[in-house]
């Protein structure tokens, strides 16, 4: 009797775990995908879409490579107000750097590696020009260069406080696929010229090529518009959200491909 009680047991436990491998894997499955960057999307506002904004200087090139996730800002506040950034995905922190954004501000880019091929930008731009609150944005950095970070975990807050008058204190969030030639300080010296996606040649969401199972896709550096490759759970968040052109018009896409002036271009 006791030999079948134990066997019934032991059956049992291995049907139980054989249940979880499953629910993980299914689980697995669920998450292949983009995550929402912003933990709590009650701190946003609207965002700007992905291709919209004419950065260079003759305003040909409509190449706004991410979105800018605009967090909701009271400027009569006299607090310092914070929006946690989490990691989208599974990645290392390649690289963190200080530049100069096209409005004239200082920024943190956070720039995470998924594996040899694909890259997030996590860009903090809490568009100050107050020396004392961007060194309060630096300091509310978590994470450091090499640092591994899990799906969902804290990489900083973006900071609020002293915006710039007209400005607007925002996460720019984007995604690309580094050609192996190519250096990580060539893309960001090279901004500008970086071939885009125009719509049309994204790269395949599951299997060979896509960011889940890489490889070399013989082609140049190509921004992609975040959205696509986002969890529905993600899109759902994105889709909750006013879309806003450069020019102000009322978008009724994300990525908003062919610009032109600044309007929300060809949406998909």
């Amino acid at each position: 009797m006791k030999r079948i009680v134990a066997g019934i047991v032991t059956v049992m436990l291995f049907s139980a775990i054989a249940s979880y491998m499953v629910a993980e894997s299914k689980a697995a499955k669920l998450k292949e995908g983009l995550d929402f960057p912003v933990q709590n999307i009650a701190d946003l506002d609207m965002f700007y879409c992905f291709g919209l904004q004419p950065w260079d200087t003759e305003g040909n090139n409509e190449i706004h490579g991410g979105i800018d996730l605009v967090a909701t800002y009271d400027p009569l506040s006299p607090f310092i107000d914070r929006v946690p950034i989490i990691a989208p995905a599974d990645a290392r922190v390649e690289r963190i750097i200080e530049g100069v954004s096209g409005a004239g501000v200082t920024t943190l880019v956070v720039v995470l590696k998924m594996n040899k091929y694909w890259y997030i930008v996590c860009n903090f731009e809490p568009q100050t020009t107050n020396p004392e609150i961007f060194e309060e944005q630096r300091r509310s950095l978590v994470v450091r260069e090499k640092q591994k970070v899990k799906r969902g975990e804290l990489i900083g807050d973006l900071v609020l406080a002293s915006v710039s008058p007209g400005s607007y204190p925002h996460l720019h969030f984007g995604f690309f696929y580094k050609h192996p030639d190519d250096t990580l300080d060539y893309i960001y010296m090279n901004y500008l010229q970086i071939r885009r996606s125009d719509g049309t040649d994204l790269a395949p969401f599951t299997g060979q090529g896509s960011p889940w199972k890489a490889r070399d896709l013989a082609m140049e550096t190509t921004f992609y518009c975040p959205y696509e490759y986002s969890t529905p759970q993600a899109k759902a968040a994105y889709d909750s959200l006013f879309r806003i052109a450069a020019n102000g018009d009322l978008c009724n896409c994300i990525c908003a491909y062919g610009s032109i002036d600044g309007d929300c271009g060809i949406c998909r």
